[in-house]
């Protein structure tokens, strides 16, 4: 099979031009994903995405402008809103060489000015902060 992204399985929405997203890595291989929530989404606390046993993780370009530069853009990111997993990922290929642990998931979210890539073993999606209605 070749390198293709699907769309995750998941209840999850947060604001699309997430202009305040926030990535933090621990060198014990935590990430975790902060970003506001949709503006129609009942809940407005923060959506929280955290990731386990991360061999990379990746914040950078292209923005939502240039996105169709990127390299998985025709192999199926144009069709993700949220979240995508990349299904024979070659990039997992790469780390499979190097690491006795290899990653077993490529996670890619699309925001408004970069793409988030983490290969890692496991993703959780939570809230933070207090809840407050939306507006």
């Amino acid at each position: 099979m070749s390198e293709r992204v699907v769309p995750f399985e998941g209840d999850v929405r947060w604001e699309p031009n997430a202009p305040d997203a926030q990535l933090n890595s621990t060198d014990a291989g935590r990430s975790v994903l902060s970003i506001a929530a949709h503006p129609d989404d009942d809940d407005q606390r923060r959506v929280v995405l955290t990731w386990t046993a991360c061999s990379s993780t990746e914040f950078g370009a292209p923005n939502d402008e240039a996105r169709h530069l990127h390299r998985l853009y025709e192999r199926g990111l144009a069709e993700v809103l949220w979240i995508g997993l990349v299904l024979d990922s070659s990039r997992i290929d790469e780390f499979a060489r190097m690491a006795s642990q290899p990653p077993t998931t490529h996670y890619v979210i699309p925001l408004k000015e970069c793409v988030v890539e983490v290969l890692a073993t496991s993703l959780k999606i939570s809230r933070e902060g207090p809840q407050t209605p939306a507006q």
